[in-house]
């Protein structure tokens, strides 16, 4: 076993916090062994984690994470492709706090179950090809994880209409969201259609009158 010294060293050294290296982003220092190796706890794009020495990182040998690093090595062939960097977005999204959006993600305690977050192979197993460019990863439960039986491909239209902001309207027997029914009905902007029903009108007359398209 490593023996880490969590004491600052007297000596000045360069500390690598912050710095990148490849896949890996330095967060902060580690400690030291008994022969003053320095060591560096390290986040891992694909949003693992490592604790490696700063020589390794400095050489290039430790590019990654040991969960990245094995996905780096298999023979799927697909890193390059957008399932596979849907696949690691998905996982940033639940690994990282200094994210802009983490609030959305992590900060709600949204995660990925184990068969995804360590197996690119069974992401892609459950879930496929992406159907067109346009379609990206949703939840269905905007508040469960990423698990199988609980995210599809899906278009920006259909992410928007599953938001829990997002007002529904039932007419006929469909229900759209306002964007949605301003497109169905030709509207140019879907305020018309939520400044029509905040007045009071009917869901009936916002939608067929012709003023204002």
């Amino acid at each position: 076993m490593v023996f880490l010294d969590p004491t600052k060293p007297k000596r000045k050294f360069k500390d690598l916090t912050g710095m990148k290296f490849h896949y890996l982003t330095v967060i902060r220092w580690a400690g030291r062994d008994q022969w003053r190796t320095h060591y560096y706890f390290c986040a891992c794009d694909c949003g693992g984690s490592i604790t490696t020495t700063a020589r390794l990182l400095k050489e290039g040998r430790s590019k990654g994470c040991e969960c990245c690093s094995r996905e780096r090595h298999t023979k799927h062939g697909m890193v390059k492709t957008p399932e596979y960097l849907a696949w690691v977005e998905m996982k940033r999204r639940c690994t990282k706090y200094n994210r802009s959006t983490a609030h959305r993600y992590i900060g709600r305690g949204i995660s990925v179950c184990n068969r995804w977050a360590n197996s690119f192979e069974n992401f892609f197993s459950d879930l496929g090809f992406k159907p067109t460019p346009k379609h990206s990863l949703e939840r269905l439960d905007n508040d469960g994880r990423y698990e199988p039986g609980n995210v599809v491909w899906a278009t920006i239209e259909q992410q928007v209409f599953n938001r829990c902001t997002t007002r529904r309207v039932t007419f006929n027997g469909k229900t759209l969201s306002l964007a949605g029914w301003a497109r169905e009905v030709g509207m140019k902007h879907r305020a018309v259609l939520y400044f029509r029903l905040k007045k009071g009108w009917s869901i009936e007359k916002a939608l067929i009158s012709r003023c204002a398209k």
